[in-house]
């Protein structure tokens, strides 16, 4: 039965009969195909020559003899009597889609992609090369698509050779040309994954921002019991010590969280030849849960230096919890959020913690989602016009900031997106090449991914999970060490 493609404008038909129909051939000629075309592609059957010079004598008006007998010559190192038969093919028979694409493969195989479009319409759409035509049976469609793939892969554009990947998908799944086309792209994309990889990776923001002047003197502080303790703690932290700390008095405490951010900055080198913490992330939890907004300044100074600076005071799951605590405290800072994005010599995991935050704002608050668009439009549009000397340039921000762009649902930045990408200022490694950003871009949509905000308990709770699931790792890792040294003892 046929199958109705309304949205391509044409019926695919799927019945072997509907060519013979189409074409005028006998039912006894139309059985004999299989065979004609097996004999024709083999160069050890011999006498298929002639037996086909004088079908395509007997039946002139039908096309497959013709394309069989100039397939027959091509295997056959015969190439001009094949390049021949079919152009004369393609003259005699204008709707006769094999001939098309017989010259289309010839002007590949030469190295001359450029003629293609003239030969199979510059649209690359059978519809619009063939007008009058309102049904295709499913091989010319196949073979039609697989050839289109072709010359995209060898032009390039992968982003409309995964479109035409995509309707064989929709119209032949499970067909030999429809694997043959998944195969090629994915082959292609491999290769030029290896090779963006390497070239998108060369560009490095110099995060090493100099510290401010350090002081000796530590503040004083309105809890100093409570303020110890989170000076000890690691990511371990319980809910008896959280509901006895947020009991204290709301100012006294905000102002004390506050000095654990400003002393641990000013303080640093102190820090380093004492003893390691992460009083630091402690105190922003703590203040994203009191929802201190007033404390957001602070908090977007102190994570502008550099990335040891900021694992050394707010641990190594940093990046799991800053974009929720600049969520949270910064959804009033949204153009101080951009200007931050757009100052030279910041660390990436800053940057892309306020990208995720200002993604999730735009999410979760539909009305901010404007401001937020410009926020990043101007960003991109920044970068674009930059330069690498400028000190913005760092391929994995922008690999992890495509994550955050269509997380947020900003399908209208997806123009500027190719334009980052096709310029190999992306990561690839990350998100993977851009017809696989694109692909999160269209399957998200303007709705965008929603992440669940947490509150300080549930926070803690997923960091003990996570330092749990990583000492298993290193004690597992570290038995089979053992394990190794010990084997390689016994065979000495």
């Amino acid at each position: 039965m046929p199958i109705t493609q309304k949205q391509y404008g044409y019926t695919v038909q799927y019945e072997k009969e509907y060519v013979a129909q189409y074409y005028h051939i006998p039912q006894e000629l139309h059985d004999q195909f299989p065979a004609l075309e097996a004999d024709a592609s083999n160069a050890e059957t011999e006498g298929i020559i002639p037996k086909l010079v004088a079908l395509v004598s007997e039946y002139p008006h039908i096309p497959q003899l013709k394309n069989f007998l100039s397939t027959a010559y091509f295997v056959r190192g015969q190439e001009q009597k094949a390049y021949e038969v079919n152009q004369q093919n393609e003259a005699e028979h204008p709707d006769y889609i094999f001939a098309k694409l017989n010259r289309a493969y010839k002007a590949l195989n030469e190295g001359k992609p450029e003629f293609v479009p003239g030969i199979l319409h510059p649209d690359l759409d059978i519809k619009a090369l063939y007008p009058d035509r309102d049904t295709f049976y499913i091989g010319e469609l196949l073979a039609y698509h697989l050839c289109v793939v072709t010359y995209l892969c060898k032009t390039g554009d992968l982003e409309l050779a995964e479109k035409h990947n995509k309707l064989l998908w929709e119209i032949g799944r499970g067909y030999p040309e429809t694997w043959q086309a998944s195969k090629m792209l994915e082959e292609y994309k491999m290769a030029l994954w290896i090779k963006l990889k390497e070239e998108s990776r060369r560009y490095f923001v110099d995060g090493e921002r100099p510290l401010p002047e350090q002081v000796n003197e530590a503040p004083v502080y309105h809890h100093p019991e409570y303020v110890a303790q989170l000076f000890l703690l690691d990511e371990c932290v319980y809910d008896k010590f959280l509901k006895e700390i947020l009991a204290l008095p709301r100012k006294t405490l905000i102002a004390d969280m506050r000095n654990i951010l400003k002393d641990t900055l000013h303080r640093h080198e102190s820090y380093l030849t004492e003893y390691g913490n992460i009083a630091a992330m402690h105190a922003a939890l703590i203040l994203m849960e009191l929802k201190d907004r007033e404390s957001f300044p602070i908090l977007l100074d102190y994570i502008q230096y550099d990335d040891d600076f900021i694992a050394f005071h707010m641990g190594r799951y940093f990046t799991e919890t800053l974009w929720s605590i600049l969520y949270t405290l910064g959804r009033d800072y949204i153009p101080q959020m951009g200007e931050f994005l757009k100052e030279p010599g910041i660390n990436v995991y800053s940057k892309c913690a306020v990208a995720d935050a200002l993604a999730q704002i735009a999410v979760h608050e539909p009305k901010k989602r404007p401001a937020v668009l410009n926020v990043f439009r101007g960003y991109l549009e920044k970068i674009l016009s930059s330069r690498e000397e400028d000190n913005l340039w760092s391929s994995e921000l922008h690999g992890l900031l495509m994550g955050a762009l269509y997380e947020g649902g900003f399908i209208e930045l997806i123009p500027l997106c190719r334009q980052m990408h096709h310029e190999n200022l992306v990561d690839v490694s990350i998100h993977g090449l851009w017809v696989e950003t694109l692909e999160e871009f269209e399957r998200l949509g303007r709705k965008g991914l929603k992440h669940k905000i947490r509150n300080i308990f549930e926070m803690y709770e997923r960091l003990r999970r996570m330092n749990a699931k990583s000492e298993f790792r290193n004690d597992l890792h570290e038995e089979y060490e053992y394990l190794g040294e010990d084997e390689g003892d016994d065979e000495e």
